[in-house]
């Protein structure tokens, strides 16, 4: 956790203020590595924007494949309504030619 504070640049679950109010030091993870100043937002906002980011690529991806699944499964059922169709009339044959 403390590599992708001192990464992403955040602190904390919401801010600096958990460690304050747990009274513990602020990590050195917590602080910009030039300035020494405390990163304002917490880890938790920066986990969600970084996901609201990628949330619209996530989500096309899912309907194009799913739209993709759909689509073959159309195919099989067509194939397989053509076949079905084909035994029935060889089987119809079959039959007349018995009687």
């Amino acid at each position: 956790m403390a590599r992708f504070c001192s990464k992403v640049g955040c602190c904390g679950a919401s801010g600096p203020n958990d460690y304050l109010v747990l009274k513990k030091p602020l990590p050195n993870e917590c602080r910009d590595t030039v300035t020494g100043n405390a990163y304002f937002h917490g880890c938790s906002d920066e986990i969600v924007w970084f996901l609201e980011d990628k949330s619209s690529w996530l989500t096309g991806i899912a309907f194009t494949l799913g739209f993709l699944q759909r689509s073959d499964l159309e195919d099989e059922i067509r194939v397989y309504d053509r076949i079905w169709e084909n035994l029935v009339a060889i089987s119809s044959a079959a039959a007349n030619a018995v009687s």
